[in-house]
């Protein structure tokens, strides 16, 4: 009896031991199943982004290929819903290489005719259609070109770049205009003299390089004897931005046909200080009437000055107020 009790035990406490067993077992099995599914589910949600992604890559090359061919020289360009996109390397003020994106578009400039328009990040516009501009000599006889820029003789003390040829290029408009000054000046005994017109960006870009290295003062003495380098930019003698490549914008001054020279002004060309300034008091009265002589001669005819320099002059109703133009000043350059 004793006996047939201990074994009625033993066999109550296995089938404890057993069920426990299987409970744990079946709890290790969910645990296992839903592991797997949220490792299956992680898989498949990876696989559909990266597939995704992969689509989305797909579509732009597709425009790409599209469209024109793609020029790998350094910018690339992308078609993007008919929209360029021009990625590209720039190096800040402090050397520092910044990816900048330009979307391009043509643009619809007046008079039926449109430019492709380059905007950047800033959403300041630049194109390099020339298709508008002219030669600024077969446009206005007589006139006489002095393009220092395309010299070493001017504030940096070398050729500037995007001067390829000693040659202005302008707008239409503002050679039209220009053409109407020199008429009036001729009548004078005048001949209008050019130092510069249109001015490619890259020329701009050139000039504040040049601004922002405190060794280069070879031309101080010539140019800017009384201001120290670093204050260029602050007192806008030096910017990063110029009219002048808005393609209506021209240096210029008075040369006599009578004494075969030019005009006294009482102040050089681009030189950094008062007395560049139209109505600078520090001149004779003589060389405060050259310069009245042709200031009225060009604002009889559309173009405004700026008190900072006698010899700078825009036109008023410039026709890309707000579009900064890059393409060489040579002859060629010309449609």
């Amino acid at each position: 009896m004793e006996n047939r009790g201990n074994k009625g035990k033993n066999s109550k406490g296995l089938e404890k031991y057993f069920l426990i067993s299987v409970i744990i077992s079946f709890i290790l099995l969910v645990c296992v199943t839903v592991l797997f599914v949220i490792l299956i589910s992680g898989d498949k949600f990876r696989k559909k982004s990266k597939k995704n992604n992969a689509g989305e890559v797909t579509e732009v090359s597709t425009e790409k290929i599209s469209g024109d061919a793609a020029d790998v020289t350094g910018d690339s360009t992308e078609d993007v819903n008919g929209t360029g996109v021009n990625g590209k390397n720039s190096e800040n003020a402090n050397g520092i290489v910044e990816n900048s994106t330009e979307y391009s578009q043509s643009e619809d400039v007046g008079n039926g005719e449109e430019l492709t328009v380059t905007t950047d990040e800033e959403g300041i516009k630049y194109s390099n259609d020339s298709s508008d501009f002219v030669v600024l000599s077969d446009e206005v006889p007589g006139v006489i070109l002095e393009i220092r820029y395309y010299s070493t003789y001017n504030f940096v003390g070398d050729r500037i770049d995007g001067y390829e040829e000693a040659t202005a290029l302008i707008t239409k408009e503002a050679a039209a205009a220009l053409k109407e000054v020199s008429k009036d000046l001729e009548k004078k005994g005048y001949r209008l003299k050019i130092y510069d017109a249109y001015r490619p960006e890259s020329a701009v870009e050139n000039f504040v390089k040049w601004a922002e290295d405190p060794k280069d003062e070879k031309m101080k003495e010539y140019f800017y004897p009384d201001i120290d380098k670093d204050e260029l930019f602050e007192r806008g003698y030096i910017a990063r931005h110029s009219g002048h490549s808005r393609g209506s914008t021209v240096d210029v001054t008075l040369f006599d046909m009578k004494k075969s020279k030019d005009v006294d002004m009482g102040g050089t060309f681009d030189y950094f200080g008062e007395v560049s300034q139209s109505f600078c008091e520090d001149i004779t009265e003589e060389q405060a009437e050259n310069r009245k002589i042709l200031r009225d001669a060009m604002t009889a005819h559309g173009f405004e000055g700026i008190n900072g320099e006698w010899w700078h002059f825009t036109l008023a109703d410039e026709p890309y107020s707000d579009i900064y133009f890059d393409f060489p000043v040579k002859r060629d350059s010309i449609h």
